[in-house]
């Protein structure tokens, strides 16, 4: 009996297993899912920032020759439940006054405070969200921060700013 050669099969062979760094198919999947994973992360942080953004407040102060202290909502949102407070030098927070919300480009006109000189001036803010913000003048330069950086005062310490008045 003649015997019929044997015929090689067209198949490739199997990849061995337990080594899925030999298989290109594997290592091209994995990259791709984690370029995936990466740019949804960076997505959703940009997103989030840009929702912060778009409805930020941003208060400063300005001192006008005639009408003397105010503060101008100069960011994208309202400024809600601002806390204007005032210190003579570098160490000491005093005078702590709430006044109503300001919306955007609008102002409010710190009257108790008038001409006076003060060393800096500070006012603590929310935006629609609930998130805090500050931002401090001093020497007539402001600067803006997300959360508090004043002092905390208790709603007994706090006086409303119709309760004021100056001459």
């Amino acid at each position: 009996m003649a015997q019929k050669p044997q015929q090689k099969s067209s198949k490739p062979p199997a990849p061995k297993r337990g080594r899925w760094t030999a298989d290109p198919s594997r290592i091209l999947s994995v990259m791709a899912l984690s370029v995936s994973v990466a740019s949804f992360a960076f997505s959703q942080i940009n997103f989030n920032r840009s929702e912060r953004l778009a409805i930020q407040p941003s208060l400063v102060f300005e001192y006008e020759q005639n009408y003397g202290w105010k503060v101008r909502n100069i960011g994208a949102g309202p400024a809600l439940n601002p806390l204007v407070q005032l210190a003579w030098d570098d160490k000491q927070w005093e005078n702590p006054v709430r006044i109503p919300s300001i919306p955007v480009n609008a102002s409010f006109s710190l009257q108790w405070v008038g001409s006076d000189n003060v060393r800096m001036l500070g006012a603590t803010y929310n935006d629609n969200n609930g998130r805090i913000y500050s931002t401090v003048t001093k020497n007539d330069l402001s600067s803006v921060h997300t959360g508090s950086t004043l002092p905390m005062w208790t709603e007994s310490k706090i006086r409303k700013y119709w309760e004021l008045s100056k001459p």
